[in-house]
């Protein structure tokens, strides 16, 4: 024999309500699935970091019309910030390269060589 909450148990496996004197047809809420709440997050998010990334670029690009050659690489650090990566120079002459995000759909990157002194010795990039 089964007692009052196997009963409940039992008939809840078969629908949505609870038909038991206790309960009187008392609705069960359904659970929520959270697919559309994480799907909207996930687009708002890749929006917001699309949109972080063309402002950065943006701003690098303005920042790298700026540098002029022989500046010191302080002068740039404090113009441009911290640099994507860097990387070993192009030239025989060059110390060091260091790459800056460009705008978004660029069709190159902006790149800044230092000599062995720390000034800068070329850029390349959108000209």
């Amino acid at each position: 024999m089964e007692d009052g909450n196997q009963k409940v148990l039992r008939h809840l496996t078969k629908s949505n309500t609870i038909s038991h004197p206790k309960y009187h047809m008392m609705k069960i809420p359904k659970a929520r699935k959270p697919f559309k709440s994480v799907i909207i997050l996930s687009a708002v998010l890749l929006a917001g970091n699309l949109m972080y990334k063309e402002f950065q670029g943006r701003k690098n690009l303005s920042n790298f019309e700026i540098i002029k050659i022989g500046i010191s690489k302080n002068e740039v650090f404090g113009l441009m910030g911290s640099p994507k990566f860097r990387d070993i120079a192009r030239s025989v002459e060059g110390d060091s390269s260091y790459y800056y995000q460009p705008p978004f759909a660029a069709a190159s990157g902006l790149e800044i060589e230092f000599d062995h002194k720390g000034k800068v010795l070329n850029r390349f990039g959108l000209e």
